[in-house]
């Protein structure tokens, strides 16, 4: 009979174990990346690698580790390639919600690119979530939200 397990309790000026250690963490950010770069042009292989980068991204929110702004950006990119319009507006939209430092100057160059394909009501939508900045040089209008 195998002996009974015990729960390990932690004083208060213990600190408790991180849902994942370091380097496992460090690793499946690693083998994400390492399918990210395999997938070159095939844009339905990099979503799926880039949506479970930023998954892992958002569950481990302040580490260090992530680049969400950036790979946000790229996952965009691809949704764009494939035609799925929402769901590039949603995750820029996402990443600027979440603090992006980056996030106004994401959601022009987007609306540049929805306007050069076609899809002008949706990058005006963009324009308007952008705070407004003045001389911003981030696409668009020198103030955001006023593209004519």
């Amino acid at each position: 009979m195998p002996p009974r397990f015990r729960r390990r309790t932690t004083t208060k000026k213990e600190p408790r174990l991180a849902p994942w250690p370091a380097a496992a963490l460090e690793e499946r950010i690693e083998e994400i990346m390492d399918r990210v770069q395999e997938t070159g042009d095939n844009h339905v292989g990099r979503v799926a690698a880039l949506e479970e980068y930023l998954t892992l991204a958002c569950a481990h929110e302040g580490e260090t580790w992530f680049d969400a702004g950036a790979w946000s950006e790229d996952l965009a990119d691809s949704y764009l390639a494939l035609g799925r319009v929402d769901d590039a507006v949603r995750t820029i939209s996402d990443a600027t919600r979440r603090g992006c430092a980056e996030g106004a100057e994401m959601l022009c160059e987007l609306a540049e690119k929805l306007v050069c394909s076609g899809h002008e009501p949706q990058a005006r939508l963009l324009w308007q979530q952008a705070p407004v900045q003045r001389n911003s040089g981030a696409g668009g209008p020198g103030r955001t939200g006023e593209h004519r």
